[in-house]
């Protein structure tokens, strides 16, 4: 592999693995000028100009953009900033693409929190976007202004809907914080536990993205889901995690947190028939390697 390939949020989780992913298959990665910085900042960090100076005079053949914020706390507690912030962020890569390198494809990386409490499940692509928290609003409307680019401008844009992404190096959400707990002797959480998610390890993540350079674009804007193809409740993820790190089983409040769907699974059918794509690591496998790593930091 020889692409030039850009990667906005080099410093976060999904944006460093795919920075890792690429270098290793041989691909020329650039990263935004000001990986360093959250997204959230006062100013937005990614510009034109910064993106310029990030490529260094080459063109990419893909942009797989990253940065934002990554969890729906963030958003709901500093909406004023966040909203802005992000979708700021998406334009500037989007202006960027339009301006010096309309030949690239865009990849958008979005989330299943999009689809709130949507009457269906599992969710396709083409089901309705019905979100409960403004995160999963941010990520519509972010969307939103890609397939316009597409429409409007001829980018070749994919969106892909992340689910549930999980793996060493993830320091934070569920199972980082469940691991925090555990460590300290703690097993409560809120929830109910009877929650649905669809787990996917960051491993199948980037080889979904490797399997999109691989295929040609049938279109101008294109959306997939990306996710493990296993419903698990939160109940179930716990106890596994909390079985591996030899800790108490988790108990939880029982009263559902606002802006939690109690629902995200995913059809994945799409991404395994045009881009000959499934996710190989099963949850519990996944779960278990989590919990080991976590332990194996706590030893240094």
């Amino acid at each position: 592999m020889s692409e030039n390939v850009l990667v906005t949020g080099a410093a976060g989780f999904i944006g460093g693995a795919l920075v890792a992913h690429f270098r290793q298959q041989g691909a020329h990665v650039h990263v935004d000028a000001e990986r360093g910085q959250s997204a959230s900042s006062t100013r937005w960090p990614l510009t034109e100009a910064s993106l310029l100076q990030a490529m260094g005079g080459a063109t990419p053949e893909v942009i797989f953009h990253a940065a934002g914020s990554g969890t729906v706390a963030k958003v709901a507690a500093h909406p004023a900033i966040e909203l802005p912030a992000n979708l700021g962020a998406l334009l500037s890569v989007l202006q960027f693409a339009q301006h010096h390198a309309p030949s690239a494809r865009v990849v958008l990386l979005s989330s299943a929190a999009l689809y709130g409490n949507a009457p269906a499940t599992p969710q396709r692509e083409s089901d309705s976007r019905v979100p409960v928290s403004l995160y999963g609003l941010a990520k519509s409307q972010a969307e939103q202004l890609a397939a316009y680019y597409a429409a409007q401008h001829g980018l070749h844009t994919t969106t892909v809907r992340l689910f549930s992404v999980y793996g060493p190096g993830l320091r934070k959400q569920l199972l980082w914080d469940a691991m925090v707990k555990f460590s300290q002797g703690r097993s409560d959480f809120f929830g109910t536990g009877q929650e649905q998610r669809d787990w996917v390890h960051i491993d199948d993540v980037c080889g979904f993205m490797r399997s999109l350079l691989e295929r040609p674009a049938l279109s101008t804007y294109d959306v997939f889901n990306c996710a493990g193809g296993q419903a698990a409740s939160t109940a179930q993820v716990l106890t596994h995690l909390a079985t591996t790190a030899g800790a108490a089983p988790p108990q939880f409040s029982g009263q559902a947190r606002a802006g939690d769907p109690t629902c995200l699974v995913a059809d994945c059918s799409k991404a395994q028939r045009e881009l000959g794509w499934r996710a190989k690591v099963a949850w519990q496998d996944g779960v278990a390697e989590y919990a080991r790593w976590f332990a194996a930091q706590a030893q240094r």
